[in-house]
C-alpha cells in the first residue's frame, strides 16, 4: 500500500471529510463525491504544471482519468529497455500504481515505461501540444494508458510515464477510433467505458479462407465477454517442446506471452499473460480443413468458447498451427464434451464455461468394478 506519509506530503487532506487523499484530486472515502484538485505542487516546469492541472480540472467523477506529477522516488528498478538503449526509454516500477476505479484505492506497484522528453528548456507549451498529437488520449477523461510526468533528478530530464504495453499494443492492434486508447485485441480497446467493438483488418494469416473464418468470429462479438478467434503472431509464442499427438499430426507445447483474454468481467478488460497453450499443425488451409476443424472442435465458433484461441504460423517453416488451451485434449479425453457449450468438461460434472449452469454428470464407467461405477455416478 502507499504509505500515509507519502499521501500526506503529496496529496494532502480532503477539505470535505479531512481524510487523506489517495491522489491529487480524490480522497479514498466513497461518501465524498466532489473532486478537490490540489494546486500546491510543482514539477519545476511551468508548461508541464499547466498541462497536468488542465487534465485535473475537467474531472467530475472518480472514474475520470487525469495526469499526475509522479515524484522520482516513487519509481524503482529503472532500467533501459533492452531494445531501446539509445532512445531514452526505460522500464520501471511505479510504487503507487494507477488508481482502482471500482474500489477507490491505489497501492499495487505497476510496470511502466518512461519516455525521455528532454530538459526543462525544451519542454514548452508547443512541445506538449505536439505530444498530445502523438498520444491523443493524454487529456481525455477515458485515458487508460498515459499516467503522467516525472523527472530524472540526476540528468534533470523530464520523462513521460505510460502503460508498459502502450507501444506494442498500438503496433499490433492500433488505436480505438472512439476513445483513441490502444486496443487490447483485434476487437476491443483498453478503456472499460468504451463498449463498442471495432474489428481490425490490419492483419492477415496469408490465407483468404482462414482470414475470413477468423474475422467471422470477431464480427459476431457484441460485448466484451464474447469470445472470438485471433491471428496470433508467432513471435508472441514461446514454443518449448514437441508433444505426442493422438491425431497423428505435429503438436508443440508453449506459452502465449500476451495470453488469452479475461472475458469474465467487462469492467476489467485485461489479458491473462503467459497462458500455457498447445500448437497443433494444420496441413492445409482450404475450406475443407476449416469445415473439419469445426466438426472436430464444435466450440470453435461459439461466443462462449474458452478453449480454442486462434491460429499462428511459423515464419521459418511456413507451417500453420491451431492454438488451444494446454489441457484441452486431456480434459476432452477424460471427461468428454459439455452437451451445452461443446467444450471439454472440467470434471465429471461441470464444464469450464461460466454461462453453463446445468450439471452434466458423466455416466460412463470409471473402472472395471460395476458396483464402484454405480456408487460414483449415482446411477
Amino acid at each position: 500500500m502507499v504509505p500515509d506519509n507519502h499521501m500526506r506530503d503529496f496529496y494532502g487532506f480532503c477539505p470535505e471529510c479531512n481524510k487523506l487523499k489517495i491522489d491529487y484530486v480524490w480522497c479514498g472515502t466513497n461518501a465524498c463525491k466532489k473532486p478537490h484538485p490540489r494546486v500546491q505542487w510543482s514539477s519545476g516546469n511551468l508548461a508541464i504544471d499547466k498541462f497536468i492541472k488542465k487534465s485535473q480540472r475537467i474531472v467530475k467523477n472518480f472514474d475520470d482519468r487525469f495526469l499526475e506529477w509522479i515524484p522520482s522516488n516513487r519509481l524503482e528498478n529503472v532500467t533501459p529497455l533492452q531494445d531501446d538503449k539509445d532512445t531514452g526509454n526505460y522500464l520501471a516500477t511505479w510504487l503507487d500504481g494507477p488508481r482502482y476505479f471500482v474500489m477507490r484505492q491505489r497501492g499495487i506497484p505497476s510496470k511502466v515505461i518512461l519516455k525521455t522528453l528532454g530538459t526543462s528548456e525544451s519542454i514548452t507549451d508547443s512541445f506538449l501540444n505536439e505530444l498530445a498529437e502523438q498520444y491523443p488520449t493524454i487529456l481525455r477523461k477515458d485515458n487508460r494508458t498515459i499516467y503522467g510526468f516525472t523527472i530524472d533528478t540526476k540528468t534533470e530530464e523530464y520523462r513521460l510515464v505510460i502503460h508498459s504495453d502502450y507501444d506494442e499494443l498500438q503496433s499490433i492492434y492500433g488505436l480505438c477510433p472512439t476513445c483513441l486508447n490502444p486496443k487490447i485485441d483485434p476487437v476491443w480497446c483498453m478503456a472499460r467505458t468504451c463498449l463498442e467493438p471495432h474489428t481490425s483488418d490490419a492483419w492477415t494469416s496469408g490465407s483468404d479462407v482462414l482470414d475470413e473464418f477468423i474475422r467471422s468470429t470477431q464480427n459476431n462479438a457484441v460485448v466484451w465477454e464474447d469470445t472470438f478467434l485471433e491471428w496470433i503472431p508467432y513471435q508472441h509464442l514461446e514454443v518449448s517442446q514437441l508433444l505426442e499427438n493422438e491425431y497423428g499430426s505435429t503438436a508443440y507445447g508453449g506459452v502465449w506471452v500476451y495470453g488469452k483474454r479475461d472475458c469474465q468481467y467487462h469492467r476489467h478488460k485485461a489479458r491473462e499473460r503467459h497462458t500455457r497453450v498447445t500448437l497443433n499443425l494444420i496441413s492445409d488451409l482450404g475450406q475443407e480443413v476449416i469445415d473439419e476443424l469445426c466438426k472436430t472442435h464444435p466450440c470453435i465458433t461459439r461466443k462462449d468458447n474458452t478453449s480454442i484461441f486462434g491460429f499462428t504460423r511459423n515464419p521459418a517453416t511456413r507451417e500453420c498451427y491451431i492454438v488451444y488451451a494446454s489441457d484441452y485434449t486431456l480434459r476432452r479425453n477424460m471427461y468428454g464434451l459439455c452437451s451445452t457449450c461443446k467444450q471439454p468438461k472440467n470434471d465429471p460434472v461441470w464444464c469450464r464455461t461460466e454461462a453453463c449452469k446445468m450439471p452434466q454428470p458423466n455416466e460412463q464407467g470409471t473402472n472395471d468394478n460395476p458396483a464402484l461405477d454405480k456408487f460414483v455416478t449415482g446411477t
